[in-house]
């Protein structure tokens, strides 16, 4: 309790000193709480629940301060993130490049990615270098592509054993998005992934399709894996599947479905099939909910199936955590 009050009282300074300090300062925040038990005593899974709250300072039109700050159902505050985005494009009046400069704690910056599923099971690139310092250099290059290299400084004294560090390359031509990869979290530099793929995204009739394909290669166990994704959605209805594998057989196939006829209310299906030879339970989880919007709150009812719920491949995609049987969920994002 005393971590949290602590917290409380470096956000309430915080909002005073900032406004004196930058020209514009804006707060959001998300709020999310829930249980799931199958109401057996023996098997109950405790309250979950989270809270974040993000603070973005503009110092002036090319620097901006943000801080990002979460406790969970625990009251276990934590800074999770605070760093620096500096546009450098801008203020060296730079033509052709936009270079912008993002210096800090928390891991801020992630490489983007290209999936089209809602469980994003497909992406086996490596887009994260997982640094808690981090320096990240993400340069736009006219209007189609960008280059990112993130990394931990400590590589420069320590390449062998901790090294973190991502550097990507993607490009858009017309409804095509294709990106490359290396990426290495917490290893020796010689160990990391490299990887690419591709995206493509079009409307056909009213019709939002999109597709996926991407292939990784680990420089360390020298092996491979592959994912791919497919995506088709209207105003009300919209659905996805997403199969990864790798050269070990281990292979996931997921799927998730919505159907929103209004925006005050919605259906939400999502799983997955273990397909890895041999494995225990094919049926790997079931995550299906109703929500209603009480304003800005949503409030979702539901049930999850996890055939292994110790170590399922999916896991929960709405559900407050991990387990079986009924949930109930409410999320307040501001």
């Amino acid at each position: 309790m005393k971590k949290l009050v602590v917290l409380i009282m470096v956000l309430a300074l915080m909002a005073i000193a900032l406004p004196v300090m930058a020209s514009d300062v804006s707060f959001s925040g998300e709020l999310t709480a829930g249980f799931l038990s199958d109401f057996s005593n023996s098997t109950t899974v405790p309250t979950a629940g989270n809270a974040y709250i993000s603070l973005a300072a503009k110092v002036d039109k090319n620097n901006t301060i943000n801080a990002e700050f979460s406790t969970n159902e625990a009251l276990a505050p934590a800074w999770d993130s605070f760093y620096l985005v500096s546009d450098l494009g801008g203020a060296f009046n730079l033509s052709g490049v936009d270079p912008v400069l993002t210096v800090g704690y928390g891991d801020p910056v992630t490489a983007a990615t290209l999936e089209v599923s809602g469980y994003g099971n497909e992406t086996v690139v490596a887009s994260d270098s997982g640094a808690t310092t981090e320096i990240a250099l993400a340069t736009a290059i006219g209007k189609t592509a960008n280059v990112l290299v993130a990394l931990d400084p400590t590589i420069l004294t320590d390449s062998a054993t901790a090294a973190h560090l991502v550097v990507s390359a993607d490009g858009t031509f017309g409804p095509v998005m294709a990106a490359v990869y290396y990426g290495v979290n917490g290893a020796a530099i010689g160990s990391g992934s490299i990887g690419g793929g591709a995206k493509y995204t079009t409307t056909m009739s009213g019709i939002n399709l999109g597709a996926d394909a991407q292939v990784a290669y680990d420089l360390g166990a020298k092996s491979v894996a592959y994912g791919a994704g497919l995506s088709a959605g209207m105003k009300m209805v919209s659905g996805a599947v997403g199969f990864n594998g790798d050269q070990a057989g281990t292979m996931g196939l997921s799927f998730d479905a919505s159907l929103t006829p209004s925006d005050m209310y919605g259906v939400d299906v999502a799983g997955g099939f273990n397909l890895t030879s041999g494995a225990a339970n094919m049926f790997d989880t079931l995550d299906a909910s109703g929500y209603v919007m009480a304003g800005a709150t949503k409030i979702r009812l539901g049930y999850l199936y996890e055939g292994n719920s110790a170590s399922p491949m999916f896991g929960a995609y709405n559900a407050p955590s991990d387990g079986n049987g009924l949930y109930a969920s409410f999320d307040l994002s501001f």
